[in-house]
């Protein structure tokens, strides 16, 4: 077990391998320790970190740091006291949200972004024009739309139905000049996670996605109740107003977006995906809905799941990273 002392809070983290540094946000369902399967698969090229957010695992129960906020500033913090100048962030659920919002607030510390069924819900900004950086608005093809075949469950990029020949040279990505408007959320929109966050029984809904008889399940239960059963309602009033939506379509981050199709935790918002997915250059956001996958692609379908997070660590450029044969037999 590592730790490090954040104003004289404990944080627990877990890190294994050598090579590029990775980070892994858990979601509201669990701890670090859903990531086993992953850290082991993947510490043979890189530096994997899992750490505890605040109130979950080992890491302290501090009501006083319950925010979202708090959240994102606990992974400031983390990489600040252990010298990780940039990492990729892969956040699952709550840390997909944290990692929407610290990649937005440090861009250029965050070199990729995979999220694994991220909050994602249309507050009135989604749609507003945000300008790009010269590097980044050059034409680009629009996605196609969204099949209304149940069994087209692939958003893709439009890049990934061409010739290899002709992918174009990945654009290096301009940080610095881009400072997008705030979001602002439409006056009586209200965010959906205020409210599952006021009413939500972990533990319930953990055996609702896995059932008691699933494989992990027991494993899964005894880390869901570490978690402090007064954080989610404690933390559920600081999400007023936050538009991940929005702050995900102004992202110029390269991201990668994975969510099961049959994940009823947090459901797949089709709409959502295809307008944050409009007009974003091709090589900067690549989104997977996948038919018979839940809420943990991790723990259910380890191996497909670490091939494709390998593959989006690995690819130069986003543009490449493509459903392999194990994948495409999912949407048969």
């Amino acid at each position: 077990m590592s730790a490090i002392t954040i104003d004289n809070n404990l944080v627990h983290y877990e890190v294994l391998g050598r090579g590029r540094p990775v980070i892994l946000l858990h979601g509201w369902l669990g701890s670090w320790r859903y990531w086993i399967p992953t850290m082991q698969q993947l510490s043979v090229k890189y530096r994997i970190y899992a750490l505890d957010l605040w109130g979950f695992g080992d890491t302290d129960k501090e009501p006083t740091r319950y925010s979202f906020a708090a959240q994102v500033k606990l992974l400031t913090d983390f990489m600040d006291k252990l010298g990780i100048a940039k990492a990729a962030i892969v956040g699952h659920s709550l840390g997909a949200a944290v990692g929407i919002t610290f990649a937005r607030q440090f861009a250029e510390r965050v070199p990729r972004v995979m999220l694994i069924s991220p909050p994602l819900a249309d507050l009135g900004t989604l749609d507003t024009p945000v300008p790009l950086p010269a590097s980044l608005s050059a034409p680009a093809v629009k996605p196609a739309a969204l099949s209304s075949d149940p069994a087209a469950t692939l958003l893709r990029n439009p890049l990934l139905n061409r010739d290899a020949t002709s992918i174009p040279s990945p654009r290096p990505i301009q940080t610095a000049s881009l400072n997008p408007p705030q979001p602002v959320v439409r006056q009586g929109a209200s965010n959906p996670l205020v409210a599952l966050l006021s009413t939500l029984n972990a533990r319930a809904m953990l055996e609702r996605q896995m059932g008691r008889d699933a494989e992990n399940y027991e494993k899964l239960r005894v880390e869901v109740e570490k978690m402090d059963p007064a954080y989610p309602s404690r933390s559920a009033s600081s999400f007023v107003g936050i538009d991940l939506a929005a702050q995900l379509k102004q992202l110029t981050n390269p991201v990668l977006l994975l969510h099961g199709r049959d994940d009823t935790f947090i459901e797949p918002n089709d709409d959502v995906i295809a307008r944050i997915a409009k007009n974003k250059p091709d090589n900067l956001f690549v989104p997977f809905i996948v038919p018979n996958f839940h809420h943990f692609p991790m723990l259910e379908h380890a191996a497909r799941f670490n091939r494709l997070l390998g593959d989006f660590l690995d690819a130069p450029d986003l543009s490449n990273v493509q459903m392999k044969e194990q994948w495409k037999r999912q949407l048969r």
